[in-house]
């Protein structure tokens, strides 16, 4: 309560200032997302309600989350929606790079065993379908992370279904066709793979397959994983286009990259995904000067400072603001 009292006066000290450059006509924060180059979307969804980045008909408020690198929260379970690695690019790989080393719980790959499902098991790059997505993938863990190919078995997709992994140290699918996955699960396996359709049964999605998309973006929308950790909260474009499949987060799944970017955080100014001291300055940045925060903070909207939801931020958000900051009130 003390925080609370102490932030509510400093608040009241800023209301002059910034009431004064509003009613000045200085520098309006009254404004909406198109001072920063975004409209009202086009059905009419408040702004103060729609998703950040959002990308229709995708998810948010328009359809179901399409969530492409899902990790358990207390396993290491993992379902990676970039799926045709025969086209990847960074900086892709190295978000599989990283789902590989946390699948791996960063055991030396040199001395790690695989067990590695493909389309037909057989690494030919004349047998079509998604062969030469597996083939990229059997490359990428021997020529760049350090695998031994001798430690690597090679399987067709089926195998994920019978397969005795006695011995191995993670089962890695590299398809999308959704193989019954409880043969792996009921061996405790780590287990990384790249079919959407398995989510449910792995517990960390519905199974429904919310996406199937030629793309170059996606939006990292958590960076505290280790996976995502040197990725900044917002857009990444891939060098060149590819297809990805998503899925939507449930059960004890932790949703990292999805397609469609960040819900608003009311109070979240600096888009680090929690609310604290942090966000005192960007939040009076945005008030008083909407243009030097859309520069400092560019994957950010400033309407996370619209703590009374009438889709403006202004000087009647300032008590919200810390009310929400010191004592948990938040919209």
């Amino acid at each position: 309560m003390m925080h609370r009292k102490r932030w509510s006066v400093w608040g009241c000290l800023w209301v002059g200032a910034v009431a004064t450059l509003i009613h000045a006509g200085a520098a309006r924060a009254d404004v909406d997302r198109t001072a920063n180059g975004t409209d009202r979307l086009s059905d009419g969804v408040p702004q103060n309600e729609r998703w950040v980045y959002s990308d229709p008909p995708g998810g948010g408020p328009d359809g179901p989350r399409r969530d492409i690198l899902i990790v358990d929260s207390n396993r290491p379970i993992a379902f990676f929606g970039f799926y045709r690695t025969s086209q990847m690019t960074q900086p892709g790989w190295e978000l599989f790079d990283r789902a590989v080393d946390w699948v791996n719980d960063f055991r030396d790959p040199a001395t790690t065993r695989v067990w590695l499902a493909t389309y037909r098991g057989t690494l030919d790059p004349r047998s079509g379908g998604g062969e030469p997505d597996g083939i990229a993938v059997y490359e990428r863990l021997t020529t760049v992370l350090g695998f031994d190919p001798a430690n690597i078995r090679v399987e067709p997709q089926a195998s994920i279904e019978t397969g005795n992994f006695a011995g191995y140290d993670f089962v890695l699918y590299a398809w999308i066709f959704p193989r019954d996955a409880t043969n792996v699960l009921n061996q405790g396996m780590p287990f990384l793979t790249f079919s959407a359709g398995e989510t449910d049964e792995l517990g960390i999605g519905t199974g429904v397959n919310t996406m199937h998309e030629w793309r170059d973006n996606a939006f990292v929308i958590d960076s505290q994983h280790s996976i995502t950790q040197t990725f900044a909260v917002g857009e990444i474009t891939l060098a060149a286009n590819m297809w990805m499949d998503a899925s939507e987060v449930a059960g004890t799944g932790v949703a990292l990259v999805n397609a469609d970017g960040l819900s608003l955080i009311k109070g979240d100014m600096n888009c680090d995904g929690s609310i604290n001291g942090a966000d005192i300055d960007p939040f009076f940045l945005a008030l008083g000067d909407p243009a030097g925060y859309a520069a400092m903070f560019p994957n950010c909207d400033v309407l996370s400072g619209d703590m009374n939801g009438d889709g403006l931020l202004n000087g009647f958000d300032i008590d919200p603001f810390f009310a929400c900051l010191g004592g948990g009130f938040c919209p």
